[in-house]
């Protein structure tokens, strides 16, 4: 394990590589694949953690942050924390970190909130952050405050590299994925469950086609990286299409040309890693069938 220093912007810390690649679906799971996808985006790696851009600490497979920067409201690192808690038995890793929040008189609680362990009361991000990356989350080079960060990185670290911790990781991740949009989201799904919707060429009532799961999946994919213009642009296209290749051709587009931003530059890499991921068709990204094609960029249009 190696502890790098990074910095961005105006702040400074800690990261860490993950240890095992996550492992492609089993299933022909609509929200595996989404899971899968956004993982290869996000952290494709199991134990990846950073502390270097001011959010405290993020970490899992959807990097989830412990605090809000700009709020400096808890994130939630914490309820996915407790998910692992409570989805994994005999993690060692998992005590260590109880038993150094214990130490600060931290804990978390049912509901998913870092806790003061007397008064009940939630620890404010500024301390959250204070304490995982002191000096504001402007960690110096070196010394005891660089040590101390290094040794709330790998403590997180270690937890979401244990394989007894995986299964969790990926249940919470994809929980958030289904949950964080429901209401606008069923627009799309309609009386589907999307946690039991299956992907494949035979068209039922709880079986999307090829084209329409890659395109719901690069939309889980950038929802996890900006919920709001996500399903802004899933609303605009469903406004005009339908389920079928039309919509999937039009809600891909509207993605891939969206002015957030680095979107242009996701979008490639999304398109890469779905190609890599040998889960759809190759004709879905190349030819006259394409919904999924490379676009060409703004600076390319001028």
């Amino acid at each position: 394990m190696q502890v790098q220093r990074r910095t961005y912007r105006h702040y400074a810390g800690c990261l860490i590589a993950g240890t095992e690649p996550v492992s492609p679906p089993e299933t022909n799971l609509h929200l595996e694949r989404a899971y899968y996808l956004t993982a290869m985006i996000e952290a494709p790696l199991y134990g990846a953690v950073q502390s270097y851009d001011g959010a405290g600490m993020s970490g899992g497979p959807l990097h989830n942050i412990a605090v809000y920067p700009a709020t400096k409201g808890q994130g939630s690192l914490f309820t996915l924390l407790r998910a692992i808690e409570y989805g994994t038995q005999g993690s060692d890793a998992v005590q260590e970190l109880w038993k150094a929040y214990a130490q600060k008189e931290w804990y978390v609680a049912r509901d998913g909130v870092l806790r003061h362990m007397r008064k009940g009361t939630p620890i404010p991000g500024s301390m959250i952050i204070d304490t995982f990356t002191p000096l504001g989350g402007n960690v110096p080079a070196a010394g005891a405050l660089w040590d101390q960060a290094v040794y709330w990185a790998t403590l997180h670290h270690r937890v979401f590299a244990d394989p007894k911790t995986f299964h969790a990781q990926q249940e919470f991740a994809i929980d958030y994925l289904v949950s964080t949009q429901k209401i606008k989201e069923s627009v799309f799904y309609g009386n589907m469950n999307p946690l039991t919707l299956r992907v494949g060429d035979i068209a039922d009532s709880n079986t999307l086609s090829y084209a329409e799961d890659l395109a719901m999946c690069l939309y889980h994919s950038n929802s996890v990286n900006a919920p709001a213009p996500a399903v802004s642009t899933l609303t605009k296209v469903l406004s005009v299409h339908k389920r079928g290749t039309g919509f999937a051709a039009a809600l891909i587009k509207e993605l891939a040309e969206h002015s957030y931003g680095n979107w242009e530059t996701r979008y490639v890499r999304t398109r890469a890693a779905a190609i890599m991921a040998d889960l759809w068709p190759l004709e879905l990204f190349r030819g006259p069938t394409a919904v999924m094609p490379m676009f060409r960029t703004r600076d390319e249009i001028g």
